[in-house]
């Protein structure tokens, strides 16, 4: 440590008085070294730079807006000091009913690709590999942030910098093409793509798309286009795409293909009265069968094709060619068009004239019918379905219920996918239960809307049903029952007398000082009780914050009942806060235990280093021993902690040698929680305490020749209990040159630390 410099200082000072005139000493400094240097300025010996202990914060952090179809690019500032960055990234897939997102909360990113160390200062985050304009990362938004680190020189990572929302560049998710409007043009429209500086559209004559022609080009603030149409063209299928292309020039995957055609002279009307007869929730999905029927149109000839596009889906799909009554039921069960659960289909019918001229067929195909999703009246149909949303937890105080929150079915006032035609059911809920996974589930109980109670942030909550170890749920219309939801399972109770480890010595974990980090901080034990019900595994949660940003840290299901942290980003001086989630046999689970606090035990080496920074301080309030005059060092005077409790200096001759006594009582100058600017911060603070309060003494004796000894311990207690003895250093030529210091932690055996430590 440096302070022993001027202890033996000094001491020699003190001994070369028997020798010398004071006068000669006041006229001249006495020549020191350490390890061959000379040291012209004491003060040196004493002062050492503070350097950095935290990184700056990146200051800009960029994510791609609407520029590319597949990826999104992040880039942020070079930070000084910094050799490598933490890029997170959180997914955020639901937006608020302005179409905002929101700041994802700290616990919901995580490390990208699983990539802890970033060299550079640009990433290039793939989202899609096959991307279509079904994919629904459309429709989310990618949140990003990027901490600066420096492990080798043992920075403190910076704060994270939170991005604003990265999204890609979406196509047209909405197109649609008249079809018999007008017999001169087709009128394209399509909805409105953040981040468009332009649209392409695209005319083919298959129904794929393919040998598509480039037709026009539309600025960002245009959603429509007006295709004219030459008169011998009438009536002929063409089909359009259309592409957003961002400021940079990049193109979005083309949209829906939307079919049309201009109207031909003598066509049929358009059909009228298009309606669903039975179909609103009346079949379930494996034996669907949704029945449309409508007004028919004059003529002898007359047929009609059916058109259906779906809420995922604005293409037009042809379900039955010709047909010569005026009804069709749906009853598609297999294949991409298969209908499905928790969807809305919309039904449009096209007249069709086949006429016979001079021995030539002709077609006519009249306007399509005005029941489609963008129409006042659709002709909307849905197959009954169970609640997309569920939770069950069990209910605390009572094990022989459970609590069930769930969501409006669709097609049921409250469902958050909404209709659009207002036409309600008032739905059953059938709940099942079964003590097996794979056994049989037998009814428990149906409630009906009106049991339920009122709708409460779009749920019914707190449904007292029979405790069972599995559920599905059905939702009843009538006579007919949709098919069973997934297996769910209730979440278990939260775990019982959860701990974390403290600074301590885990049997057969911490054994070694080298099973540490590479920050000298060893693992953390976290441990807890079975909860009343049990639990068929758990999984733990890590922040530095007492009530936010907890990230998993167990990667597979925890079976025991602990868990060891051995984090590698672990640092002194640092708390962490543990949760445990208990849960079932699904991996699911909602109750958490009270966050728990907890830090690893130092090695012996970077205790030395962590309590000398308090040691180190404290010299620096003294006087007596930065005075530039040698014999003006001798003498005593006392210093006072920041927090608590003083330091005494006490320089003397006695005899041929001198000595220096220097004790410490009950000295703090830190505190564990340092920054602390909230009422909560500043009530934690208060609550944890000083870091190190140090308690005991540091003498040194030399001799004339300025060799001598240290000699003392030090009790400490606060974040790091344990002792630093100073017995086994020693004083060569005014300074220390050799031996060890002592340190002993609770649990750990007493480690000699080389003398150099305390030089750092």
């Amino acid at each position: 440590m440096k302070k022993l410099h001027l202890f033996s200082s000094a001491v020699a000072a003190a001994s070369l008085c028997l020798f010398v005139s004071c006068a000669d000493l006041f006229q001249e400094k006495i020549a020191m070294s350490v390890n061959g240097a000379k040291i012209a300025n004491l003060s040196s010996l004493i002062v050492q730079d503070e350097g950095i202990s935290q990184l700056d914060a990146p200051a800009q952090v960029f994510a791609s807006q609407n520029e590319y179809s597949d990826r999104i690019i992040v880039t942020w500032s070079v930070v000084p000091g910094a050799s490598s960055y933490r890029l997170e990234r959180a997914i955020v897939t639901e937006k608020n009913p302005d179409g905002s997102f929101t700041v994802p909360d700290e616990s919901e990113f995580d490390v990208l690709n699983h990539s802890k160390y970033r060299y550079d200062t640009s990433v290039v985050d793939t989202i899609l590999t096959d991307p279509t304009y079904k994919s629904k990362e459309y429709d989310y938004a990618f949140f990003y942030r990027v901490s600066a680190e420096n492990p080798r020189l043992k920075y403190d990572s910076s704060e994270f910098t939170v991005s604003s929302a990265g999204k890609l560049l979406a196509p047209p998710r909405y197109t649609a093409a008249t079809m018999g409007e007008s017999t001169t043009q087709i009128r394209i429209e399509w909805d409105r793509v953040d981040g468009a500086s332009r649209y392409e559209i695209f005319r083919s004559l298959n129904e794929d798309g393919t040998g598509s022609v480039h037709v026009a080009f539309m600025t960002g603030n245009q959603t429509y286009y007006a295709n004219p149409i030459d008169a011998s063209y009438q009536g002929v299928n063409f089909y359009y795409t259309v592409y957003a292309i961002s400021s940079g020039g990049v193109k979005s995957v083309a949209s829906p293909i939307a079919l049309g055609y201009s109207l031909q002279e003598g066509a049929p009307a358009r059909v009228s009265g298009v309606q669903i007869v039975s179909g609103r929730g009346t079949s379930k999905e494996t034996d669907p069968k949704i029945e449309i029927k409508w007004n028919a149109v004059g003529g002898s000839n007359i047929s009609y094709n059916v058109y259906r596009t779906s809420s995922v889906d604005s293409a037009m799909l042809l379900l039955k060619q010709g047909e010569k009554g005026t009804s069709f039921t749906d009853t598609t069960k297999s294949g991409s068009n298969r209908l499905e659960q928790n969807v809305y289909y919309y039904y449009q019918i096209q007249s069709i004239d086949t006429s016979d001229k001079n021995g030539e067929t002709i077609i006519y195909k009249g306007p399509i019918s005005e029941s489609g999703q963008k129409n006042d009246a659709p002709a909307e149909g849905f197959l009954l379905s169970p609640p997309q949303t569920i939770s069950i937890n069990k209910k605390k105080g009572d094990a022989g219920l459970c609590l069930f929150d769930l969501t409006p079915a669709i097609g049921a006032a409250g469902c958050p996918i909404e209709p659009k035609v207002k036409d309600y059911n008032d739905y059953k809920y059938k709940i099942y239960g079964s003590d097996t996974q794979n056994g049989k589930f037998s009814p428990l109980t149906e409630l009906s809307s009106a049991s339920l109670g009122v709708l409460s942030e779009g749920f019914y909550r707190n449904i007292n049903i029979a405790a069972k170890k599995f559920y599905k749920v059905s939702t009843v219309n009538g006579s007919v029952e949709s098919s069973l939801s997934p297996v769910l399972a209730p979440s278990p109770y939260a775990v019982k007398s959860a701990a974390a480890t403290r600074s301590a010595f885990i049997p057969g974990v911490t054994v070694s000082d080298d099973n540490a980090n590479s920050n000298g901080v060893h693992d953390v034990k976290i441990t807890w009780e079975a909860p009343e019900d049990g639990a068929d595994g758990y999984a733990v949660y890590r922040s530095t914050k007492r009530n936010s940003g907890f990230k998993k840290i167990s990667e597979s299901v925890i079976t025991e009942l602990s868990y060891v942290d051995h984090s590698d980003v672990a640092k002194p001086h640092v708390i962490y806060y543990y949760r445990v989630l208990s849960l079932n046999s699904l991996g699911q689970g909602s109750n958490y235990s009270d966050s728990q606090a907890g830090w690893g035990a130092l090695t012996a080496v970077q205790y030395m280093k962590e309590y000398n920074i308090t040691i180190m301080n404290s010299q620096k309030k003294l006087t007596l021993m930065h005075k530039a005059g040698n014999t003006d060092k001798l003498g005593k005077e006392s210093a006072y902690g920041k927090i608590s409790g003083s330091l005494s200096y006490d320089a003397g001759i006695s005899g041929l040698s001198g000595r220096v006594i220097m004790h410490y009582e009950n000295y703090a100058d830190y505190y564990i929680i340092e920054k602390a600017s909230t009422a909560e911060e500043i009530a934690d603070q208060a609550a944890w305490g000083p870091y190190f309060i140090c308690t005991g003494n540091t003498n040194t004796s030399a001799g004339m020749d300025t060799n001598g000894t240290m000699d003392g311990t030090v009790q400490c207690s606060g974040m790091y209990a344990g002792s630093v003895g100073y017995d086994n250093i020693k004083i060569k030529g005014g300074a220390a040159g050799g031996g060890t210091y002592k340190i002993s932690r609770n649990g750990f055996a007493p480690v000699d630390v080389d003398w150099t430590v305390g030089e750092k």
